[in-house]
């Protein structure tokens, strides 16, 4: 029995990875896909046959991304955040398709209108050095900071007020499920499979597109109480529904029996 599992949907632009999946498509017993966007690329592009694909979401443990009110007040304290401040949190490496630049230019734009917003980057990468000028250049130094690498993942976003996805691609968006299993709403670009995540429980805008990106922000800010807990609510429900351990691993157990009966 072999099963190949593809993650990624920008693969389909390099010859050598076309090429390994189409032989990995003639020899293996079912191709998984972490979603249906990047299936259907894949199919779409002959890269693999329908017949032989399935879809399993990426799945977390939602016992572990809760919100936590204390780390919250400890992280904000940490990198020098008011407790008033609006804080966006953005998680990745700091690389090209994760289109950091979209993001600055968005949180530029909200920042004009909404002056207590704080942009909190965690991650690093080739491009830090780049994007920290860049920051520079557009002179939003005092409000944002950049975490490096962190391993306290629910401890970060709960210091969030919401977490902001701005890639150019990505095969699923694994951390808009964590966000929204620890009830912090979330905005992205329609880049792949942050569409399926999210489903109605967020705000999804085009890719390269920090207009609509900052607006999609404010949106968010200026949510109603009422509305922002609806919103909350719906988001962590879906994501015990779809992406939690429990989902994941029924999946699985589902394409394994259907390959062996």
């Amino acid at each position: 029995m072999l099963v190949n599992t593809v993650h990624s949907i920008y693969e389909t632009s390099n010859f050598l990875y076309r090429m390994g999946y189409r032989y990995l498509d003639r020899v293996a017993d079912v191709t998984v896909f972490v979603s249906n966007e990047v299936m259907g690329q894949y199919v779409k592009e002959r890269l693999t046959s329908s017949q032989r694909s399935a879809v399993v979401h990426n799945g977390i443990d939602t016992s572990e991304f809760v919100f936590d009110d204390e780390a919250r007040a400890r992280i904000r304290e940490e990198f020098g955040l008011e407790s008033d401040a609006i804080v966006i949190v953005a998680i990745g490496r700091l690389t090209e398709y994760k289109d950091y630049p979209n993001l600055l230019a968005a949180f530029e734009q909200l920042s004009a209108a909404c002056p207590n917003t704080r942009l909190l980057i965690v991650g690093d990468g080739k491009l830090r050095t780049l994007i920290e000028q860049m920051v520079k250049d557009k002179g939003l130094g005092p409000r944002v900071v950049f975490t490096g690498i962190r391993k306290d993942m629910p401890a970060i976003i709960s210091a969030g007020d919401m977490l902001v996805l701005a890639s150019a691609y990505e095969g699923f968006g694994l951390v808009l499920a964590e966000a929204m299993s620890c009830g912090v709403p979330v905005a992205t670009t329609d880049c792949g499979g942050t569409a399926e995540v999210i489903g109605d429980c967020g705000r999804l805008v085009p890719v390269r597109n920090p207009e609509a990106l900052a607006a999609a922000m404010q949106d968010l800010i200026q949510l109603p109480s009422a509305t922002r807990k609806e919103l909350i609510a719906a988001g962590r429900e879906r994501v015990r529904n779809k992406f939690s351990i429990d989902a994941t691993v029924k999946s699985w157990y589902g394409i394994y029996e259907g390959i062996r009966s």
